[in-house]
Order: structure tokens, then C-alpha cells, then sequence
């Protein structure tokens, strides 16, 4: 026997019975005419103001997950993504396709394929649908057409994408060295070398010593200065703190010759307390051999004065012995004209500064033979300082201060 409590219970579910039964049936005559505006019987309205079409309703119901029932029109009917069954009254231009909520999606470019000819009996559409997404459901495997407005066969198409351009590396280029320089300056007949230093690089015929460091030579060890020049735009520069030996060594035109510079320096080359710095010698080494088996006449300087060193021997303005003698110091910041006669054959030696002989060495050194003429700064214990030397010539007979 039922308690009273189990009688409550199912009265109570055959009431709801009922009631479902009527709203089924209220559902169906809803169904089975359009609504005014062609609205969904359980969503917002669709658009309205279509051209009306000519297709009968039939059951296409493409998606991608849940079947939707939709009427194709003469254009055939645009395939949909629905996530729930949606009901759609038949569209006028088949244009459109209510979502599962029954929200309208909005044309997409390229819909209007050609007609679908499937009825409601779920016979395969054969029309071709618009671009879009393809439709497979119930037996539908006709092309959908879709409002993504993009090739129904194989579903979202990206669309062309934009490609990147190739990268290009700039090819690496590697230091060129420069070109070295012409003569620039008047060269006198039988001269072997004559420079001012107006090129990029160094001038032709030379070559920097010690060979070990001639790689990065120019802009490292020395460089051409456009700051400070005697003629044209820029000189040679020797700066303080590179190494103690920069020289450029060039060929002499025979064992009897003369050479004509300027120099300058910050600190006036002969200063107190200088032990030992050369400007220029000659040498019995060809350009490129070892300036350790060398026994060049060295201008150089030692007890405050412009003197003579061959060896650690030293030759000055009064002779042998030049510690506490009178002597020639070159002034700071200026150029001056330095000449030297070199005279293999006999050994004679001499110095002229601004034209002047300050040293007159003849019979001091037995005869040799001079393969080169070296020229820049080579210090032992002097002051640091930077120097300079622009317009040098290189000859067999006196060129003379211009």
C-alpha cells in the first residue's frame, strides 16, 4: 500500500506531464507558420526587408557539432556553427543562419553559391554553397555555404598571410690599408724619398720599425696628424706613450747623401735631463733588418743638448766629450729645420739646424756602409713627449731650408 506522502508525489508528476504535453503542442503550431518579420519562436529577430525567395523549405542543417534545422534558399543556405539545435523558419534569400541562441549571423562575403536542391528527407544537397564552412550532418555532404565568407572544403581559410621579408646580412668587409701616398711635396733630382704626409697612409717606399708592430702601426704606434702641420694639411705624428721605438725606414740614394727635415716636439728635443732620445740616423741596415745588429749614426740627445750617439759613443757640438759642454736644445711647440750630410765613404758626419752647422763630426767614424735612413722617435730615459716631422726628403745633394 502507498503512503499518502508517495500518492502527493505522483499526482504531482503527472500534472507536470500534462503540462509539457500542451507546450509541445502550442510549439508545433508555432512552427508550422511564419512569424510576422520572419522572428525566431525563441530568439531576437532575424533581419528583415529581404527579397523574398522562391525555394522550398527544406531540412540543411550543416555544422560542425549539433545539427540545426534550416530552410535553403534559391541562393542555397549558409552553413553555421551551432553548439545546441536551433528551430529557423525558412529564410527569403537564404542568406541567413540563426546561431543556437538564435542571434542572426551576418552575410559573409561570398555566400551566394549556386541552389540547393535537398529537401526535407535529408537527401544530400548538390548545389555548391557560398564560401564558408563545410557542413556534414545527417546526410548532408553538400558545401555549406557560411557567413565566414571563406572556402567551405576545407573550413576557415587563414587567407593569404604577409611573408617577412628575407633578412640580408651586409657582407663583412675588412679593413682595407691604405693606399700608400705619392710624393706630395717638390722632390729634387736624385732624391729616393720625399714626403710631407698628406696621404691616408704611409708614404710609398717606407716601411715602419719594429716590423713586429707594423700591422696596426698607423693610428696605434703613430698617426697623421691634421691638427698640426709645417706645410700642407697634416705631418707625422710620434704620441707619448706608445712604444719607445717607431721609426719608418727608407732607401738612401747612395753611401754619400743628404737628408732636410722638420721636426717639432712639446717638449724642446736637448732638455735638461734627457739621457738618451734619437730623432733620426742613418743606417747600415737595409729597410726591414734588425736594428739590434745595426751601428747607426743616431741624432740624438744627452746632457741637455742635440749631440751624435754611435753605440753609446757621442759626438757634440764640442767634440768628443759633450757632458758639460756647450750644446744646441730646439725650442718647444716650433718647428725647426734639421739638415744631415752623411758621408759613407769617408765617415764624416755633419748637423745644421735652420741652416746653421751646430755639428761637424768629419773623421770621427771610420768609413761604412749606409743601406737606410730611419726617421720618428726612438726614447730610452728622456721626458715623455709627443713629437712631430713633416716634409722630409731623402737626396743625394743638399736641399736646403725652404
Amino acid at each position: 500500500m502507498l503512503s499518502n506522502r508517495s500518492l502527493v508525489r505522483r499526482a504531482t508528476a503527472s500534472t507536470y506531464a500534462v503540462r509539457v504535453a500542451g507546450v509541445g503542442a502550442l510549439a508545433l503550431l508555432a512552427c508550422s507558420a511564419p512569424l510576422d518579420g520572419e522572428e525566431d519562436a525563441d530568439g531576437p529577430p532575424e533581419f528583415v526587408g529581404q527579397v523574398p525567395g522562391t525555394a522550398t523549405p527544406g531540412a540543411s542543417t550543416p555544422g560542425t557539432t549539433a545539427p540545426g534545422t534550416t530552410a535553403p534558399g534559391s541562393n542555397g543556405a549558409t552553413g553555421s556553427t551551432p553548439t545546441s539545435p536551433s528551430t529557423s523558419t525558412p529564410g527569403t534569400n537564404g542568406n541567413e543562419q540563426n546561431n543556437a541562441n538564435g542571434a542572426p549571423i551576418a552575410p559573409g562575403a561570398g555566400q551566394n553559391g549556386g541552389s540547393n536542391t535537398g529537401s526535407s528527407s535529408g537527401t544530400p544537397n548538390t548545389g555548391a554553397g557560398g564560401a564558408g564552412m563545410t557542413g556534414n550532418t545527417d546526410g548532408n555532404v553538400g558545401t555549406g555555404g557560411s557567413a565566414m565568407g571563406n572556402a567551405g572544403t576545407t573550413g576557415m581559410n587563414p587567407g593569404t598571410q604577409p611573408t617577412n621579408p628575407t633578412p640580408t646580412n651586409p657582407t663583412p668587409t675588412n679593413p682595407t690599408t691604405p693606399t700608400p701616398s705619392a710624393p706630395d711635396i717638390a722632390c729634387p733630382a736624385g732624391a729616393s724619398f720625399c714626403s710631407g704626409f698628406e696621404g691616408t697612409g704611409f708614404p710609398a717606399g717606407s716601411r715602419f720599425e719594429p716590423d713586429y708592430l707594423a700591422a696596426d702601426a698607423l693610428g696605434a704606434q703613430v698617426t697623421l696628424d691634421s691638427s698640426v702641420a709645417h706645410s700642407g694639411r697634416q705631418s707625422l705624428k710620434m704620441p707619448v706613450g706608445a712604444n719607445y721605438y717607431r721609426m719608418l725606414s727608407v732607401p738612401v740614394p747612395g753611401n754619400d747623401f743628404w737628408i732636410r727635415l722638420y721636426t717639432r716636439s712639446n717638449v724642446g728635443f736637448g732638455a735638461q735631463g734627457s739621457t738618451h732620445a734619437t730623432l733620426f740616423m742613418g743606417s747600415i741596415v737595409a729597410p726591414g733588418g734588425d736594428y739590434n745588429a745595426d751601428r747607426a749614426v743616431e741624432i740624438a740627445e744627452q746632457f741637455g743638448q742635440v749631440l751624435l750617439n754611435v753605440k753609446d759613443s757621442l759626438y757634440g757640438t764640442s767634440g768628443t766629450n759633450p757632458n758639460g759642454q756647450p750644446g744646441t736644445r730646439l725650442p718647444n711647440d716650433a718647428w725647426t729645420c734639421m739638415e744631415a750630410h752623411f758621408d759613407g765613404n769617408s765617415g764624416d758626419i755633419n748637423i745644421f739646424v735652420e741652416g746653421d752647422e751646430i755639428i761637424d763630426a768629419s773623421g770621427w767614424q771610420a768609413p761604412m756602409t749606409y743601406r737606410s735612413f730611419r726617421f720618428g722617435y726612438l726614447r730610452f730615459d728622456s721626458p715623455a713627449r709627443d713629437v712631430w716631422m713633416d716634409d722630409v726628403v731623402v737626396a743625394s745633394a743638399r736641399v736646403g731650408c725652404q
